[in-house]
């Protein structure tokens, strides 16, 4: 058996981990624009992401899982049973940041609540209710050889690592973005200290083009970073100065945690979107092997 193929491992040293209690977030939907509560509840070993939405009849389920990936046009969707679930990907980078492997998340709507555009709600929502641990290891799909993975515009290698670390490296010809790096070890303190209150961001001129799809029908200034072709759209203030590579690391963090396990490598992507991200998820995925639907 080659070292590849003993990838997926259990974790001695840590147990899976749920919410130690719920609670409920309210907002509106950054691509739909819907009013829409989001409540997050402790799951048993094992269930992985599970989303219901409350809104539809029967209450129908969708496994936050890659293989339920049928949208990764600026944003993640997951569908099941032609059931979507849509913009899954800043509450999921939380939830994995803060070593959840096992959440029942209803909806009551399309899709989580924007917040601020962050993970930080998220965040700060599951530091206060807490976490504990269930009587399960953890998986981990642990790095033993190099991979590589190019994905139109993107690419992305992944090398062995003693945790669990992403660095990002974007470039854009706006002067308020240009190129710009960042990298950290996925832990709790770091996702919450360094990259969750990184805000999505887009261009003014994308406004309608979007909007005539469908698409960022709930964005604005206070849920997005707006750009002019010259900048900052004026009263706009950064949280970081390289906040959008930030932004980025959180959303591949995000669509990662759709593989369903733990990773222990490190993950290096050049110019990273969702589209790129998903196809390393399922390439990663090809090592964990087939995953049990539990909706």
């Amino acid at each position: 058996m080659t070292k590849r193929a003993q990838a997926l491992e259990t974790d001695e040293r840590g147990r899976q981990r749920t919410l130690a209690s719920s609670f409920s977030l309210d907002g509106h939907g950054l691509h739909t624009g819907e009013a829409v509560r989001a409540t997050l509840l402790p799951a048993d070993a094992d269930t992985g992401y599970l989303f219901r939405r409350m809104d539809l009849e029967g209450q129908p389920t969708v496994a936050g899982d890659v293989d339920n990936v049928t949208g990764v046009e600026w944003e993640t969707v997951i569908s099941r049973d032609q059931v979507n679930v849509r913009t899954v990907e800043h509450l999921l980078a939380a939830a994995a940041a803060a070593g959840i492997d096992n959440l029942h998340v209803e909806l009551e709507g399309p899709e989580p609540p924007a917040l601020d555009g962050s993970a930080a709600g998220w965040s700060e929502a599951i530091r206060e209710t807490g976490v504990r641990e269930l009587d399960a290891e953890a998986r981990v799909l642990s790095i033993e050889e190099p991979l590589s993975l190019v994905s139109g515009d993107s690419r992305y290698a992944v090398v062995p690592y003693p945790c669990y670390r992403v660095s990002a490296d974007i470039e854009f010809e706006n002067p308020a973005i240009g190129r710009q790096f960042a990298s950290l070890e996925v832990t709790e303190p770091s996702f919450v200290g360094e990259v969750a209150g990184a805000r999505t961001f887009g261009l003014e001129s994308w406004r309608e083009p979007l909007q005539a799809r469908g698409l960022a029908l709930g964005s604005s200034p206070d849920n997005t970073v707006v750009l002019t072709k010259d900048g900052l759209l004026e009263g706009t203030e950064l949280r970081y100065p390289d906040e959008f590579v930030r932004h980025k690391i959180v959303d591949l963090i995000g669509d990662l945690a759709l593989i369903g396990t733990r990773i222990r490598g490190h993950v290096l992507a050049e110019r990273p979107g969702h589209r790129g991200n998903i196809d390393l998820a399922r390439r990663l995925r090809t090592l964990v092997g087939t995953k049990k639907d539990p909706s």
